[in-house]
């Protein structure tokens, strides 16, 4: 069951990367066309957006593909007591404020939130440093290696502030689930769950 539940998550990993090549390679043909500066863009920098978008495919269908296998094989009391707890979950969820969801959905989504940050950040001081009107199209279009009046260099600092900023904020957050998560600390009771949902559905 080990062998196949690899074998599931290997399938998901591999369809994850065919899907986010072919999303990366369609954006690296088309955004030329768009945006003719793209293609000044040193051979790193479009590996880095290639990765961005690779990587993020490839560990979703990985783990989307693990996660229906085991709901496949799972029967039994283990499968009521996982449907069960994840009832108990939405119903936490549906009571918090919009507030602790917001810093729960931070706390779990951390690193996803802060490359998402950085990416968005970087196109939206790109998309207003393009639109500059007094910069010729020779002067947005000028390549790295020119360090004269580099559009992509202005906005990759931007973004970079940004990011920064969106790093102290997520940590903040972390602190603060941290905190939060040591005062309800509670020991795995697994087994006492599977035991006392037995009991419950024996008795009625």
């Amino acid at each position: 069951e080990l062998e196949a539940h690899e074998d599931a998550t290997l399938r998901g990993a591999i369809e994850g990367s065919v899907v986010g090549a072919a999303l990366a390679g369609l954006a690296h043909f088309a955004l030329p066309r768009r945006f003719p500066a793209y293609r000044n863009l040193p051979g790193h920098l479009k590996a880095l957006g290639a990765m961005f978008i690779l990587v993020p495919c490839f560990a979703i269908q990985s783990e989307r593909r693990g996660l229906q296998f085991d709901r496949e094989h799972w029967s039994g009391q283990s499968a009521s007591l996982l449907e069960e707890k994840q009832r108990q979950e939405e119903l936490r969820w549906a009571h918090l404020s919009m507030t602790q969801k917001f810093k729960e959905y931070c706390a779990d989504h951390t690193y996803s939130i802060i490359v998402s940050g950085w990416a968005g950040s970087l196109a939206l001081a790109g998309g207003i440093l393009w639109r500059d009107k007094y910069m010729t199209k020779a002067q947005k279009a000028r390549p790295l290696s020119d360090r004269s009046h580099p559009p992509v260099v202005q906005a990759r600092m931007w973004a970079q502030g940004l990011a920064i900023g969106m790093l102290i904020v997520a940590g903040a957050i972390s602190a603060s689930s941290r905190s939060a998560a040591k005062e309800k600390r509670t020991e795995d009771h697994s087994w006492r769950d599977i035991v006392c949902f037995t009991c419950s559905k024996w008795s009625t």
